[in-house]
């Protein structure tokens, strides 16, 4: 969140290619939920994977955070 560019970088990354993570996320983080909705409003719900492999780690626990998400490592 330092970097305004970055953070627009992992927002749109985590749109396209982990809608479903992202929204869970949002649900813990009124700022997720800002840059979700931003992302929803520019691409209008088009996404290219909803990333299945790591939702169910999200659900378990929607606080956790990728640190890298074109690495999607929730470690």
């Amino acid at each position: 969140m330092t970097n305004p560019y970055e953070d627009f970088a992992e927002s749109f990354n985590m749109y396209i290619r982990h809608q479903d993570v992202f929204r869970t996320m949002m649900i813990t983080s009124e700022t997720l939920q800002k840059k979700y909705y931003i992302m929803d409003r520019l691409l209008g719900g088009v996404y290219k994977d909803s990333d299945q492999k790591n939702i169910g780690i999200v659900n378990k626990n929607p606080k956790r955070r990728p640190w890298d998400s074109t690495r999607m490592s929730l470690e």
